[in-house]
């Protein structure tokens, strides 16, 4: 006859871990902020995902067309008067080139993004052709600079900085340059959690690993604009900076990606004691310089030092290297239909040719127009979810997902 097991002492207590709840994490130390957070898309909150979001959220696009007559003039008259001879990656062609893909940037921000208060597109002053309206709004440099004799600038980190003085902006916005697109419905929740938090997305590989040897191998210009921003950083929040380096081992490269972001955290860099003067310096400087900060790469670390930023996996993105040869150009589009991105982000690598642009400004619109790499709505391929939430929907009835995106619009 098996016997009863004993029974067991009612001192004891209990070792196992409890996960904290979402609201404990920000008042914690930041070592507790450098993880990752999926609170707002666990499998008992599908719909509250899909839904529309509990703040306003709206989008800020920044434009430049560097072919027209009055911005190469501008641009002469700068570098002319300009003290420093700006560096010829500052002032490249890509830099300004424009591929006539504003218009399909917009139309999927309206179409994949319904839940988007207000659409601001920023240019130094010449108003792309698009259909304006009080939700698609166009803003000028002129409007958001705080100080007028930064002006003109052809430094994109200039007018990052000053991106929280545009009128009538939402706390919450994500941040698109033009060359970022999105190619299948994304959620609110993709970009912020349930209090507001905005996603900050890096990638595994490592800004600096230990085996690089950046400083004797001629960085790009990018790379030491981050070097300035990470040890500027790191001076000025030693604990945060340490939490980071022991998460992802050193400090981790941003994703060209779209940016998650907060009035009130970009505005107040202009008041920090530490960043302050050097926001300043970086507004005030109309070509991209090695000293200046890297404005949106530092929001994301204080965002995480002050609890207003999570680290989260970011949607399903493909990088597309514009190439200057057809063949590489034409498989490159095909690995991107194959990979049904929800975010697809250029980067234009060629060169001064207006014959070659031209031929790669009209494969963008077609591809871009036949909609062969979308993904379904509720049916994402690899969009960052969590492998429980992905498995969660593909259990959900018919029935049951139709509702679901009957009941969301999406």
């Amino acid at each position: 006859m098996r016997s009863a097991p004993p029974p067991r002492r009612s001192g004891k207590t209990s070792r196992r871990r409890v996960r904290p709840e979402l609201g404990e994490i920000s008042s914690r130390p930041p070592f507790a902020l450098i993880r990752r957070d999926y609170n707002n898309v666990t499998t008992g909150t599908l719909r509250a995902v899909e839904s529309a979001p509990p703040f306003s959220v709206d989008a800020v696009v920044t434009w430049v067309d560097g072919a027209t007559e009055r911005f190469r003039e501008r641009l002469s008259r700068a570098r002319a008067a300009s003290a420093t001879k700006p560096s010829p990656a500052a002032v490249a062609t890509r830099r300004f080139r424009d591929l006539g893909l504003l218009p399909t940037l917009v139309e999927g921000l309206e179409r994949h993004a319904p839940w988007l208060r207000r659409i601001h597109v920023i240019t130094a002053g010449e108003p792309p052709p698009l259909p304006w309206s009080d939700k698609l709004r166009h803003v000028t440099h002129a409007e958001i600079f705080r100080h007028p004799t930064d002006l003109p600038t052809f430094h994109s980190s200039a007018i990052e900085a000053n991106l929280a003085f545009i009128a009538e902006l939402a706390e919450h916005f994500v941040y698109f340059n033009d060359d970022m697109f999105l190619m299948s419905p994304v959620s609110w929740s993709d970009f912020f959690d349930r209090q507001g938090r905005a996603h900050v997305f890096f990638e595994s590989r490592r800004l600096f690993p230990p085996w690089a040897r950046m400083l004797v191998e001629r960085p790009s210009l990018h790379t030491r604009k981050l070097l300035t921003t990470v040890r500027a950083f790191a001076r000025a929040r030693p604990r945060t900076a340490r939490a980071i380096g022991g998460r992802f081992g050193r400090f981790p490269r941003e994703l060209h990606q779209p940016a998650p972001s907060r009035r009130s955290l970009l505005a107040g860099l202009w008041s920090d004691p530490a960043f302050g003067p050097l926001v300043r310096a970086t507004s005030a400087m109309r070509f991209r310089d090695e000293r200046a900060l890297e404005i949106i790469y530092l929001q994301r670390l204080v965002a995480l030092d002050t609890g207003l930023g999570v680290v989260a996996r970011p949607p399903s993105h493909f990088e597309l290297s514009l190439s200057a040869r057809a063949e590489e150009r034409a498989a490159a589009l095909a690995e991107a239909r194959r990979a049904r991105p929800r975010l697809l982000c250029l980067h234009d690598n060629l060169p001064d040719d207006a014959r070659i642009a031209r031929e790669v400004s009209a494969e963008l619109r077609s591809f871009f127009g036949d909609g062969a790499c979308s993904a379904g709505p509720l049916e994402p391929t690899g969009d960052g979810l969590p492998d429980d939430v992905v498995r969660a929907k593909e259990q959900i009835a018919p029935a049951e997902r139709a509702s679901v995106t009957a009941h969301d619009g999406v």
